[in-house]
């Protein structure tokens, strides 16, 4: 069985887990859940720098040209589409966290933590982040499912 996030939802989830108040057992499990993304998270990341490096705009020193709003610039409108474009398939990629002896508890527990009707209940969201929490409960509700169904199978 497999975990399937999306990118997108990783900087979210991690803020979302960061601020949950857990006892030191589940705290350490939410730690190795963690864990196990920040590989997926820093290789985001590096694609999402290497995409700026590739499309910015660059100073006479070869820096990445930021403006007042903090944003890179980009030579041209085409450069700024294709950077558009481009991180939106990064976005969309799926990250695959395949259940393992050594992590199905972890998962498990991070399942039912984002699944409980308390989780997330006092955040004040955006839109946006409504959008994200909804993807992130879509996958693990099919996690969820991905066990359920197994487990009719094996009966």
């Amino acid at each position: 069985m497999v975990l399937k996030l999306r990118n997108a939802h990783l900087d979210f989830l991690f803020k979302l887990l960061e601020v949950e108040k857990l006892g030191f057992s589940d705290g350490r499990k939410r730690n190795k859940f963690l864990k196990i993304l920040t590989e997926s998270f820093n290789d985001y990341e590096k694609g999402r720098k290497d995409l700026l490096s590739k499309l910015g705009k660059k100073d006479e020193n070869g820096q990445l040209v930021i403006n007042e709003k903090k944003e890179v610039e980009f030579e041209n409108e085409e450069a700024k589409i294709e950077f558009v474009a481009e991180l939106n398939n990064l976005f969309n990629e799926l990250v695959i966290i395949d259940e393992t002896e050594a992590n199905k508890e972890v998962l498990q527990f991070v399942k039912e933590l984002v699944t409980r009707e308390e989780f997330a209940k006092d955040a004040k969201l955006s839109g946006q982040e409504v959008e994200l929490l909804e993807g992130i409960l879509e996958s693990f509700k099919e996690y969820g499912a991905e066990q359920t169904d197994s487990a009719a199978e094996k009966s």
